[in-house]
């Protein structure tokens, strides 16, 4: 099986060319990967719809294939299909429960929709993994203070507080800290965070 072949036309952008060679091989035999190339392929030619099916008959052959699914979720995400890409996160975690990736971008979709406790537990799931994932705690902090009460803004200065300890440096963290101080009234604080991003920044 050429699948060499096939990748290099890809790179190649010979997109109709690389669709006849996997369906020539799918003809002889279907796996995973051939579906997964397909995929890759109508998806490249805005093919969408049949991009999708393609990407699920290659999850029909292998249920566990972290490669489809980041595929799949690269289209669900265009088509900001939330209720989807929630499910195929939940599958993500179960096949690989220790990458905090998927649950941090579980819980900001679960955010975005409203499911605040949903996102909290999540968040939270992600940072018992892994205490010194800065990003897990800047998305902590900012879905703390999207829950909009007095005492989640606490924690969530303190969650980026913590994203600060580990990386003092860190922009995101500190352009967020400093505008979510300044929306709650603490001034000062806020305009030393963002004098901070905007210093390093100007480095960079």
């Amino acid at each position: 099986m050429n699948l060499k072949k096939i990748i290099d036309l890809i790179e190649n952008k010979e997109f109709e060319k690389g669709l006849i060679e996997v369906n020539k091989l799918l003809n002889i035999e279907e796996n995973v990967e051939l579906f997964n190339l397909r995929g890759i392929i109508l998806n490249a030619q805005n093919k969408t719809n049949e991009a999708l099916e393609a990407f699920n008959e290659a999850l029909k052959k292998d249920p566990k294939n972290i490669a489809v699914y980041k595929n799949l979720i690269a289209i669900l995400i265009n088509q900001n299909d939330d209720e989807k890409l929630i499910e195929c996160y939940k599958k993500l975690i179960k096949i690989d429960k220790k990458n905090t990736s998927y649950y941090n971008n579980l819980a900001i979709i679960y955010d975005r929709n409203n499911k605040k406790e949903k996102a909290i537990k999540t968040i939270n799931q992600a940072i018992m993994i892994d205490n010194n994932s800065e990003i897990s705690h800047i998305n902590k902090g900012i879905i703390l203070f999207n829950k909009d009460e007095k005492e989640t803004h606490k924690e969530s200065k303190e969650s980026l507080l913590k994203a600060l300890e580990l990386n003092q440096k860190n922009l995101n963290a500190l352009f967020i800290l400093g505008k979510i101080l300044y929306e709650v009234g603490e001034y000062d604080e806020s305009i030393k965070y963002l004098d901070s991003h905007n210093t390093i920044h100007s480095k960079n």
